[in-house]
């Protein structure tokens, strides 16, 4: 007999299937530490920030629309135009923690 471990992946309530799927996959991935998904009004609309970890000060975080659009990436210490000449890290709004690694 074989037993395999599950990891239980908790996502926000209300987040889109789109969005659900990717953050299974990218749980897989993540740094041991600081991985996260966080969601935020950008342009008037919901985004989702993609952070792998603190694993390396390199590391970006892809932004992406409800329907899994990637629309650009946040490079530490840096700034970033996603959608027409807005940037990222001087109007989103944060709205709350969809999913972070535990």
């Amino acid at each position: 007999m074989m037993l395999t471990q599950c990891k239980r992946i908790d996502i926000a309530y209300g987040t889109s299937g789109c969005i659900r799927e990717k953050i299974k996959s990218f749980s897989k991935y993540t740094c041991k530490t600081g991985g996260n998904v966080m969601e935020y009004e950008f342009d008037t609309k919901l985004v989702y920030v993609f952070k792998l970890g603190n694993c390396d000060e390199i590391l970006n975080a892809e932004v992406l629309d409800a329907s899994c659009n990637t629309l650009g990436y946040i490079y530490p210490n840096q700034t970033i135009n996603i959608v027409d000449s807005l940037d990222f890290n001087d109007v989103a709004i944060f709205k709350r923690i969809i999913w972070e690694d535990k």
